[in-house]
């Protein structure tokens, strides 16, 4: 036998006997699931989470996991779709604060008692209505969500609903960090880009938008109160991949890349994303704002009153200055590693559609600044008119002074004074709210029926532009669209490093 056969039996024997040895697997690995959420809905028989019931059914009966789950409260329908899809799920109850303390606690229990252990999975999956992180010292770390048999009336806060913070996954993270528990949280609600307040690269985060968006779902509408059918939400199409052997970060990437339509942001942890993130997130998070009849974030970034508009249009044309010179940098970049021109591509598309919105913006301004400008035209009105009268105007911006219907609560304060007419104090109270109010009324009376024929004009053209924005929906969806190619690419590009939780965290 030759020098070379020898070398090359040999090798095909210890790669044989490796080869033989099963790899960060054992056949006692625990592998535990927990899916949480469905709360913040309005009455009825069915939410617009049951798509996603639907989809995680399908991973939850057809896996070897160990499932728990505690999902919706109150609605017929989707309580039986919950026993009918996950009947092999242990089920934890309504999603209601006590049994969300109970399973964060149970968690914690498992990896401090070394029941989940070294090389042990753990993964937890939210899927309820989320709000925008609280400001302030006090604030959250992450973010609230919504509880059920409480009903969110409103997208931002959550008013309405009962909500809890998802802070006690940070305390969970930390543990399975030092236990050396596989762990992964997907956290697909509004807003959950907050999730990756936690820092730690130990562990899987994903999330289904940034800080400041909505996430969205597939059912009957929205976790905005919008309609996807079929999947094509980041969230459905997240669930929907679940598939043994599958990784997360695989999972996530070609989600992302999937959902269409959607005006989101969704973020994962890994070094790449939180790269791409940093690099990219602030500078295109204004271009996910929009207008239609059940959100209204487009409008609002240039404030209620014409003090610091021409500060704020100078700021929105600088960010957009300097996305589109990193973009033309990437860009460049790309021609040269990329003969096929694919980067090009993708990066002039997104700058288009960066261009696009901004064009809107611009329009969209000019309205504006007539509004402001017939702003200060009242301003200097009521100031030359009833200067000895400012307690009366000066508490409201002079266009919502305008706008106000006080018949009713001069009424309401009317009734209160003669109820109260023998207690002096509380009658003087009561009157001088409503001979304020009255006053109030005078002047917005006196001001619309001066107001310069101009001034009406402008008033009116903003009222158009304003009705007329809900074209900020669509072209927020083409600049979210283009930004996931772009995304998608940046990732793929980035020097990996060998592994990282996400790619490491196998179904």
């Amino acid at each position: 036998m030759t020098a070379y056969s020898k070398k090359l039996l040999l090798t095909t024997f210890i790669f044989t006997q490796f080869a033989t040895i099963p790899v960060g697997y054992s056949a006692d690995q625990k592998k535990q699931f927990y899916f949480l959420g469905g709360g913040g809905e309005p009455t009825g028989e069915t939410t617009i989470f049951d798509g996603e019931i639907k989809r995680m059914g399908s991973f939850i009966n057809n896996s070897d996991w160990d499932s728990t789950v505690s999902f919706n409260g109150g609605h017929s329908k989707t309580e039986e779709l919950i026993k009918s899809k996950m009947g092999k799920a242990k089920n934890a109850g309504p999603f209601i604060e006590k049994n969300y303390n109970a399973m964060m606690d149970e968690m914690i229990a498992k990896m401090q008692s070394g029941e989940l252990k070294d090389g042990d999975q753990l993964m937890i999956t939210i899927d309820t209505h989320g709000a925008r992180r609280s400001s302030g010292k006090d604030a959250e770390k992450t973010h609230r969500v919504a509880m059920s048999y409480s009903e969110a009336k409103e997208l931002t806060n959550l008013t309405g609903a009962h909500v809890v913070d998802l802070d006690k996954l940070d305390k969970i993270v930390e543990l399975a960090a030092k236990k050396n528990v596989k762990l992964a949280v997907a956290d697909l609600s509004c807003y959950s880009g907050n999730l990756l307040n936690i820092k730690n690269d130990k562990v899987c985060l994903i999330s289904g938008t940034g800080p400041e968006q909505y996430g969205y779902a597939s059912g009957n509408y929205k976790v905005a109160f919008f309609s996807f059918s079929p999947a094509v939400t980041f969230g459905s199409k997240f669930i929907d991949s679940f598939k043994k052997g599958k990784n997360l970060e695989e999972l996530f990437l070609s989600a992302r890349s999937a959902s269409v339509d959607t005006p989101d942001f969704p973020m994962i942890n890994s070094p790449e994303g939180i790269a791409i993130n940093d690099m990219m997130y602030k500078m295109i998070t204004p271009y996910l704002d929009y207008n239609d009849d059940t959100v209204s974030n487009f409008g609002p970034q240039y404030g209620r009153t014409g003090n610091g508009f021409e500060e704020r249009v100078c700021n929105i044309d600088n960010n957009h200055q300097q996305l589109m010179d990193l973009l033309k940098q990437y860009d460049n970049i790309g021609a040269v590693v990329d003969d096929s021109g694919r980067n090009s591509n993708e990066f002039k598309a997104l700058r288009a559609a960066l261009e696009d919105y901004r064009s809107y913006q611009r329009k969209y301004e000019v309205f504006m600044r007539g509004k402001f400008e017939v702003e200060k035209e009242i301003k200097d009105m009521m100031e030359k008119q009833f200067p000895n009268d400012k307690k009366a105007w000066s508490s409201y911006a002079p266009l919502d002074l305008l706008s106000l219907n006080l018949d009713a609560s001069i009424k309401r304060y009317e009734e209160l004074a003669e109820k109260d007419k023998k207690n002096k104090y509380i009658f003087e109270m009561w009157n001088s709210t409503v001979q304020q109010m009255k006053k109030q009324k005078e002047i917005a009376a006196y001001v619309n029926a001066n107001m310069s024929a101009n001034a009406k004009e402008k008033l009116k053209a903003a009222e158009d532009a304003y009705g007329k924005s809900g074209v900020t929906r669509g072209l927020a969806s083409k600049v979210s669209q283009e930004a996931k190619k772009v995304f998608d690419t940046l990732y793929k590009n980035i020097k990996k490093p060998a592994s990282n939780p996400c790619r490491d965290f196998v179904l």
